[in-house]
């Protein structure tokens, strides 16, 4: 549309840096929810019932892990 090949190529590198930015904090945004709900899930579970022993997978309690179901032949 300008007619000039520089004024492309600066707004085209501009352009590219402006996408990168965005990638990387949506990318940083997911990592911080991710981790924020791992912290919540721990904290839920710090509390054991006195007289159970549960086992412990990965540091969540087991009963917390979804079970396949029976296999029906």
């Amino acid at each position: 549309m300008t007619n000039s090949l520089w004024t492309t190529l600066i707004e085209t590198i501009i352009c590219a840096v402006l996408l990168q930015i965005g990638y990387f904090l949506g990318i940083l945004y997911l990592v911080w929810k991710e981790g924020k709900s791992r912290l919540a899930l721990l904290n839920e579970d710090k509390g054991p019932v006195p007289g159970q022993e549960e086992a412990k997978v990965g540091g969540l309690a087991a009963s917390n892990l979804k079970q396949s179901e029976p296999f029906n032949p």
